[in-house]
């Protein structure tokens, strides 16, 4: 099982060599006061617009900043998820909907 880090660590992180405290608030449009609160786990949840600023600034998915922050759980795992995307985007729409459609079908006949 993974280590269960802290925001504050995880953004650390993401800022490392990259962005001082000043200059994520700024590209974030927040306070630097706040960035600094997150850093030194001074804010038990941050709210979501600053994690979605964060995000922007730091050019990463919502979903990731939102899940580093525990407001969102990660989704479990699921190893061939990312292949299922791979060739499912690769498909014109109507062969993606037949693929939905017997994927629904398969989860039915396993009840």
């Amino acid at each position: 099982m993974a280590k269960d880090v802290l925001f504050s660590e995880w953004l650390n992180e993401q800022m490392q060599g990259k962005w001082t405290q000043a200059g994520l608030a700024r590209a974030a449009g927040i306070r630097p006061s706040t960035v600094n609160k997150m850093l030194n786990s001074k804010v038990k949840r941050p709210d979501t617009e600053s994690l979605c600023g964060i995000a922007n600034a730091l050019g990463i998915s919502r979903v990731t900043v939102l899940q580093a922050a525990k407001i969102l759980l990660p989704e479990p795992e699921f190893p061939e998820k990312h292949d299922l995307m791979m060739i499912g985007g690769q498909l014109p729409t109507q062969a993606r909907l037949i693929m939905l459609a017997f994927g629904k079908i398969l989860l039915e006949l396993m009840k």
